[in-house]
């Protein structure tokens, strides 16, 4: 009766132990199914041990995809009493596929007996595959110091492999023995006591190891800086490394892909960035990657002095010229921030004087005599290529300018002919600066806004060249170029010229005979013939050269071909009016063909036209008063009329320059005079 008793009792505990196991995984709490199937006795356990065994091997994956190391000891602890949790209903591929996460987390746990005994239950499958891993994790394995609980001194301090067949194993059992700062330590240790046959092993299964390190940071999302530094480090302190390829490659894509989108601002990112990319600059395979990802990284002030020496790197033996325009683009903005800090002068002189560093003026020299810069920039954005332009005109000789632009000039068209036309009076200037050792501009049109020419057709370009021009005064005009800046000026003007006005006055000014001044002005006229204002304009810069017999020789035919047409002498009136340089007996000419333009009963006039009458008649009253001798004076004088008449604009100058005191006799047209 007592033997029955037990057994009925023993029934009653295997069922409740049952019930608890089916209830835990209906929960899928592997683990406390597995608590519930360890209370049975062996022997009970076989019709339950598949379903937990099932349940233990996902939450093993599972552990192991969450990275939760303290679920995998303790799923260790009960695998290693009942083997069965892992292997049970389960292939050897499944088997293996848990026993890896268990042995690795009771390494983390420096629970080395335990990892030993689970490495027995994996090592024959590991070896059948893979010997020299299994050798390698069985040192790893057999080298802790299961007293202790941690590492043993002999990982920590042995002497590195003396032979290279034993560096796979010797490596794999350091790093698995030690965290990463002191596997690096001990490797660089290893290093500097190894053969050089050894050397180059060593150096291979660390860069392995730091790829697997830095793959693990990105899937964790820590930083992978340190392992891709150490990774760096290697390659540079050795011979090129081809198996290593693509372990550097991982590295530059991880400190890339960090950085790519807000920019390079932070000195200690560059100088990480700068070591692991002079690694891979080291591989021929991955220059395209590196300096395309070179050219699309934005650059802040405080990384950019540190960035300049992967620039350095990249364009020591090879003639890159969009990396050339980024290195002088970087350099700039280094010096700017530098100068910033120490609150020294940034103006183009200081710049010139201080020069982008020798290697790379020698790189800008190389692709500048190659041609290959000019054919670059020609297909470059504007927003890369223009503004390295204007540092370069500051340093360059004018040798090299005038290659460049003649260069650039045949390879370009469209919009980047205007940032060539902004180097090239650039480099003028700057000639003129060095031939007259004057680095001011005499205030000479420092407001954008005071544009005499009125020829603004490139951008800003008509701006540089009034710029560049008005520094000294030979021959007694402060246009005038010689020397190095005439033989600039000559070329840029056969260029820019024709593509539309820029600055017409330094080119009469420079013109050299009164002949070639002539066929200038005319082909300007030419150019502008349907637009008043800009008619005006060429006029005007006629006179300001000096020529006002020409001036009135163009602008008679010009008016000339106005006559009759009361619109057309309306607008090229008010254009007139607007400009405080026009000669004003040219403006008074204009006025008197408008006049004569305008029926005198006509009633419905369009107001624009209507306007410039009333000023038409204010210049002749005007022009009448000053020269009372002339043709243009009223035979007889008349009463003011008592209708209200257009009260002269407040505040109008009274225009005119000496040459333009000429009385209007001299016209060679008959006076008209004002039915006022």
């Amino acid at each position: 009766m007592a033997a029955k008793a037990g057994r009925g009792k023993t029934m009653r505990v295997a069922r409740k132990r049952g019930e608890l196991i089916e209830r835990a995984l209906k929960r899928k709490d592997a683990l406390k199914a597995a608590d519930s199937l360890l209370d049975l006795a062996p022997a009970e356990r076989a019709e339950w041990l598949p379903q937990v065994a099932r349940a233990v091997r996902g939450a093993v994956a599972s552990a192991h995809r969450g990275r939760t190391w303290a679920d995998l000891a303790a799923l260790a602890i009960r695998a290693e009493s009942e083997p069965g949790l892992v292997e049970s209903a389960a292939g050897p591929d499944d088997a293996a596929a848990a026993w890896w996460p268990l042995v690795w987390a009771c390494g983390r746990a420096n629970d080395w007996r335990r990892a030993r005994v689970l490495w027995l239950r994996l090592e024959p499958a590991v070896r059948l595959g893979n010997a020299p891993l299994a050798d390698a994790v069985g040192a790893w394995v057999t080298t802790a110091d299961s007293a202790q609980g941690r590492a043993s001194k002999g990982a920590r301090g042995t002497l590195p492999p003396d032979s290279t067949a034993r560096v796979r194993e010797a490596m794999i059992a350091l790093r698995a023995s030690l965290p990463w700062h002191e596997f690096a330590g001990a490797t660089e240790r290893w290093l500097a006591r190894s053969s050089a046959e050894v050397d180059g092993a060593i150096r291979l299964e660390a860069g392995r190891l730091a790829a697997r390190e830095i793959a693990e940071r990105l899937a964790s999302g820590r930083p992978p800086a340190e392992p891709v530094r150490f990774l760096a480090q290697l390659v540079q302190e050795s011979v090129a490394l081809p198996d290593l390829e693509a372990e550097v490659l991982l590295g530059v894509r991880a400190l890339w892909s960090a950085i790519a989108v807000p920019g390079l601002s932070d000195a200690g990112q560059a100088q990480a960035l700068v070591r692991i990319g002079k690694a891979a600059a080291r591989y021929a395979s991955l220059r395209a990657f590196l300096e395309g990802a070179v050219l699309n990284l934005a650059i802040h002030p405080p990384a950019a002095e540190k960035f300049l020496a992967l620039l350095e790197t990249l364009l020591a033996d090879a003639c890159v010229p969009g990396l050339g325009i980024k290195a002088l683009r970087v350099w700039d903005v280094a010096f700017r921030y530098r100068t910033d800090r120490t609150g020294d002068c940034q103006c183009a002189g200081c710049r010139e004087e201080a020069g982008p560093p020798g290697w790379l003026r020698s790189a800008l020299e190389r692709s500048i005599a190659s041609g290959e810069l000019a054919s670059w920039l020609a297909r470059a954005p504007v927003v890369l290529g223009g503004g390295a332009l204007g540092l370069m005109s500051d340093w360059l000789d004018a040798a090299s300018c005038l290659a460049l632009f003649d260069q650039a000039w045949e390879a370009s068209a469209g919009t980047f002919r205007t940032e060539l036309g902004q180097f090239a009076t650039q480099a003028i200037r700057n000639q003129q600066e060095r031939q007259t050792s004057r680095s001011d501009h005499d205030g000479f049109f420092e407001d954008p806004d005071d544009d005499p020419s009125g020829f603004g057709a490139l951008d800003g370009v008509g701006e540089a060249l009034r710029r560049s021009f008005g520094l000294s005064a030979p021959k007694d005009h402060p246009l005038y170029a010689e020397g190095a800046a005439r033989k600039l000026w000559d070329r840029v003007a056969e260029r820019l010229i024709p593509e539309g006005g820029v600055f017409v006055e330094a080119a009469l000014i420079n013109a050299g005979s009164a002949r070639k001044r002539r066929e200038l002005a005319e082909r300007m006229l030419e150019q502008v013939e349907a637009e008043p204002a800009r008619t005006i304009a060429v006029l005007a810069a006629v006179d300001r050269a000096g020529d006002f017999d020409l001036c009135l020789d163009l602008g008679l035919e010009q008016f000339q071909r106005l006559a009759g047409d009361a619109r057309a002498c309306a607008a090229a009136l008010e254009a007139a009016v607007a400009r405080p340089d026009f000669p004003f007996a040219m403006m008074v000419n204009l006025a008197q063909r408008l006049l004569a333009a305008v029926p005198r009963k006509s009633k419905d006039l369009d107001p624009a036209i209507a306007r410039m009458i009333d000023e038409a008649r204010l210049l002749v009253r005007e022009w009448a008063e000053r020269h009372p001798a002339s043709t243009l004076a009223p035979k007889k004088k008349r009463q003011p009329a008592k209708r209200k008449s257009s009260p002269r604009p407040a505040g109008r100058r009274k225009v005119g320059s000496p040459s333009a005191e000429v009385p209007a006799g001299q016209l060679g047209l008959p006076g008209i005079v004002a039915d006022d």
